[in-house]
């Protein structure tokens, strides 16, 4: 044990030795009030029989009276407060004591990283063998890749050929029209309007001699 250790537990000692007093001391306090109220009582009680009594009975008043100046309420709370203030020392100076126990226990410290240290350890062994075995499988692996890589060439190869031979035969069927723009079908509708046919007859008639135009239809 240090001697802050040392030091810090001789002044809990104290400190609970005043805690107990202050207590006391509030007990004390507290049971001389109920006292008090009891004198009254009973000296009123007597004061009722007679003369003698109620002379008694004065004489228990004044007692009472008399305890209540010495313990007034004031020092009632008075003595709680300093009875709350010990038992906040009390509390602060263990909260003390327990992180200099988790920090200064060095033995169980090194027990901590030895448990620490072989458990990585132990983590590290087994990500070593589950590499050599990656690396096993990746040979062979390797050969099972080559072997099919050359399926997949010969796959590749026979969609070739028979892509090449679907092109080339006749029942590949004939390509899809273009398809028929506006302006033909325009044109197309002109033309069937004319009665005698003269605008297609135009339209398949040569060019005149000369370069000049073609001669025009009748209207």
């Amino acid at each position: 044990m240090s001697s802050s250790d040392l030091a810090l537990y001789q002044q809990l000692s104290s400190q609970l030795a005043a805690l107990s007093d202050e207590f006391s001391n509030l007990v004390r306090a507290g049971a001389g009030g109920d006292g008090a109220g009891g004198a009254a009582g009973g000296g009123g009680g007597g004061g009722a029989d007679g003369d003698g009594g109620g002379e008694g009975g004065g004489g228990g008043a004044r007692g009472a009276g008399g305890r209540r100046q010495q313990v007034p309420g004031e020092l009632l709370e008075a003595l709680t407060e300093k009875l709350l203030a010990a038992g906040h020392q009390c509390v602060h100076t263990v909260t003390q004591l327990k992180r200099g126990a988790m920090l200064s226990d060095f033995a169980s410290l090194i027990g901590a990283v030895r448990a620490t240290r072989s458990a990585l350890e132990h983590q590290t062994h087994a990500a070593q063998a589950e590499l050599a075995a990656m690396r096993q499988a990746g040979g062979r692996g390797a050969r099972g890749a080559s072997a099919f890589c050359a399926v997949l060439c010969d796959v590749q190869l026979l969609l070739q050929e028979l892509e090449a031979h679907y092109y080339s035969s006749r029942h590949r069927g004939p390509p899809p029209p273009p398809p028929r723009s506006e302006i033909t079908a325009v044109a197309a509708r002109a033309l069937a309007s004319e009665p005698d046919g003269g605008w297609a007859a135009a339209a398949a008639a040569p060019p005149a001699a000369g370069g000049g135009l073609a001669p025009q239809p009748p209207l």
